[in-house]
């Protein structure tokens, strides 16, 4: 026989429902124990890490930038010594004909030394 009273939904949600229920709330007893400030000793593997990261990029940087800095340098001196080369070359070539061309004139004869 069929009842004719209506089924209750809560009845049958009840039915269905695990037996324990789980709260999604969380309830944070209350102490009045301030937690204590974390002691610097504490974070000496990080300090650590970060001097170390930071000294080896700076050594990496400071290398590079003098190597630059080096080959710079070092064009514009060969630059330099390359002109002051020529010059040196231009004069002695001018020295040189002129004793040439003391030697061919009758008063080049004339000296002895």
């Amino acid at each position: 026989m069929i009842s004719r009273s209506p089924i209750r939904y809560s009845r049958i949600i009840s039915h269905f429902r695990p037996i324990s229920s789980r709260n999604y709330s969380t309830i944070i007893p209350d102490t009045s124990v301030q937690p204590s400030k974390p002691k610097l000793s504490q974070f000496s593997h990080a300090i650590f890490n970060t001097l170390t990261i930071s000294l080896t990029t700076y050594l990496l940087l400071h290398t590079l930038w003098t190597n630059l800095e080096f080959n710079e340098v070092e064009a514009d001196l060969v630059a330099k010594s390359n002109d002051l080369e020529s010059q040196i070359q231009t004069i002695v070539t001018e020295l040189k004909q002129q004793e040439l061309n003391k030697k061919q004139s009758w008063l080049g004869k004339l000296k002895f030394w």
